[in-house]
């Protein structure tokens, strides 16, 4: 029997309490918001291929510090008694209104367009962009934050970077089971544990041009607690998703996943 997955009212105010419980320390982004997605979530549930993409947590640039209301200025103003309506709207308009577009088109969008589909509409499938770790911006990044040498107040951010994750990986997989894609394409790093069911063991999508030992993309087939089957594909992040990629060989992973798509249905 398949479970009933969360609902989306329920996923934000998850995530929205999420963020207040960390907004004062002093490592989150101030003059920000919470990102449970980038995307048009209702273009998203009319794509004939359901798409998600998946990094870390959002970048402290999608708030820059000369003008923090830049791509989220309505809700901003709002944020202490932001409506669902209004959030819903701002994060369904993003890719419209003024995107952080060097990070996606030169990384995730580049293999989409290989497999078929864009954040920026003009083609049938439409993905939404999600983070694993938390939905919530840090300075330092993700990858410096609690790290010694990198992160000043290391030890404290250390700490919070656990605590961090640990509620915003639960509010990741709810939402990735209110949304129950067809394929992810994920670049995330070696403390982030999918936790749906493996039918299908990590299998090389893609070697590497120096040494076909290394693997730098993988896929595998994942179940989710309602029993719908999907395709993971995990890359690296260098810079970028998929940063050790030349284009060319991005929209190649894009392309080989859509052949591997075509293989299950």
């Amino acid at each position: 029997m398949e479970k009933a997955a969360p609902s989306l009212t329920s996923i934000m105010e998850e995530c929205m309490n999420h963020f207040w419980r960390f907004s004062k320390e002093k490592c989150v982004v101030q003059h920000s918001i919470p990102v449970l997605y980038f995307g048009d979530h209702d273009r998203y549930l009319r794509s004939p291929i359901k798409v998600v993409t998946a990094a870390l947590n959002p970048s402290l640039n999608e708030f820059p510090k000369s003008n923090p209301t830049q791509r989220f200025g309505y809700i901003l103003e709002q944020s202490s008694h932001l409506s669902e309506a209004d959030y819903r709207q701002a994060l369904n308009d993003y890719f419209r209104v003024d995107p952080y577009s060097s990070w996606f088109q030169n990384g995730f969008e580049k293999v989409l367009a290989g497999f078929g589909a864009s954040y920026y509409g003009g083609i049938e499938n439409v993905p939404l962009q999600t983070d694993f770790c938390t939905p919530i911006a840090t300075d330092p990044t993700w990858g410096n934050l609690g790290r010694r040498g990198e992160d000043p107040n290391y030890a404290v951010n250390a700490r919070i970077k656990r605590d961090l994750q640990r509620e915003g990986s639960r509010i990741w997989h709810n939402l990735i089971e209110l949304l129950q894609p067809d394929i992810i394409f994920s670049c995330l790093n070696s403390t982030c544990k999918i936790e749906f069911d493996i039918i299908e063991k990590p299998q090389p999508l893609m070697d590497s041009p120096q040494t076909n030992s290394e693997r730098v993309v993988v896929y595998s087939r994942m179940r989710l607690k309602s029993g719908k089957e999907f395709i993971s594909v995990q890359g690296r992040t260098i810079s970028l998703p998929f940063g050790s990629l030349s284009d060319k060989r991005k929209h190649e992973v894009g392309m080989r996943a859509r052949a591997l798509f075509k293989r299950y249905v």
